[in-house]
């Protein structure tokens, strides 16, 4: 897959209309899920669902698999849509820094190992039972939740 450069992170700043993302939940045999810890902003340092930006030219499907690459290492296959979600962030003036519409999939795992890389800090595949030392943000545990609804995973006890 060739991997080309998408709009740097000041570029997105002050957008002039919202950019369209994708995300993905993907879960391995033992039900954990995959987290990325965030390199840039807006959610520096944060973990998260893995997925990014859709370059012009590209399908949903394809922009997620290629951020998936990107970031995770890994190769996936797009099963079903969770859910779209709309993060805002505003700045100390109330104007818009940032506006994504994202769209989150469920994905399978179907090639590669799992390496930190693009905008990715670290990666990881977390339990039902660890979630918490996550501080995800509710949309993400939402969009997990009801990924594990779809599939029948346990949620966690």
């Amino acid at each position: 897959m060739d991997v080309k450069p998408g709009p740097a992170v000041e570029d997105r700043a002050y957008p002039a209309q919202p950019r369209v993302g994708v995300g993905a939940v993907i879960f391995d045999p033992m039900h954990r899920v995959l987290l990325v810890q965030r390199r840039n902003p807006p959610a520096e340092g944060q973990w998260g669902l893995p997925g990014g930006v859709v370059e012009l030219g590209e399908t949903l499907q394809q922009a997620l698999q290629r951020e998936i690459a990107e970031e995770c290492g890994i190769e996936v296959d797009v099963v079903d849509l969770i859910g779209v979600y709309e993060p805002i962030v505003r700045d100390a003036q109330d104007a818009v820094l940032f506006h994504y519409v994202v769209v989150d999939y469920l994905c399978r795992w179907t090639a590669g190992q799992l390496t930190p890389g693009g905008d990715a800090q670290a990666v990881a595949w977390a339990s039902p039972h660890n979630m918490d030392r996550y501080a995800l943000a509710q949309t993400a545990t939402e969009m997990i939740a009801a990924a594990r609804r779809k599939t029948g995973r346990p949620a966690p006890t």
